[in-house]
Formats: structure tokens, C-alpha cells, sequence
């Protein structure tokens, strides 16, 4: 991902305060005890991710520095 973000990463929309989706994948990530960092991007930001990712769905997850999807992506990778 050419965006230099690493870690584990929540990104959602300042324009969607209440995303279902978003809450899901930090009540997962805090249940397993998996540290990460929750951004809530501008306009800007989320055009560059969407660039990059193909997705206007949130949240958008990166784990360990690469970009997953979002929450049922998040669940498949920590089943893995």
C-alpha cells in the first residue's frame, strides 16, 4: 500500500459517525486482545485510500501494514 500506514488500522469516515461495521471490528479486536489504532478520515484521506484499496466500504482494515478489507475480511484473517 503506498500510503506508508502501518500496524493495525480502523479507518472510518468523519461522515459516518454511527458505522455498525466499525464498531464490529474494534469489539473483535479489543475481544482478541489485538492492539490497533482507529482513524476517522477526512475527505482527503479516504479519496487517497480509495485509490489505492478499489473500496468505498467501511471500515477500511489494515493489519500488520496490509491492507484486508473490511469486517469479514478482519474475521477470515484472524481465523487464519
Amino acid at each position: 500500500m503506498d500510503l506508508k500506514i502501518t500496524g493495525n488500522v480502523i479507518i472510518k469516515h468523519k461522515k459516518v459517525p454511527e458505522c455498525e461495521w466499525c464498531d464490529k471490528a474494534k469489539e473483535l479486536l479489543d475481544e482478541k486482545e489485538i492492539p490497533y489504532t482507529l482513524i476517522e478520515s477526512d475527505k482527503k484521506l479516504f479519496g487517497e485510500l480509495f485509490r489505492v484499496t478499489k473500496s468505498g466500504k467501511l471500515p477500511q482494515i489494515i493489519m500488520d501494514g496490509k491492507y484486508i478489507g473490511q469486517f469479514n475480511e478482519l474475521e477470515e484473517y484472524l481465523n487464519n
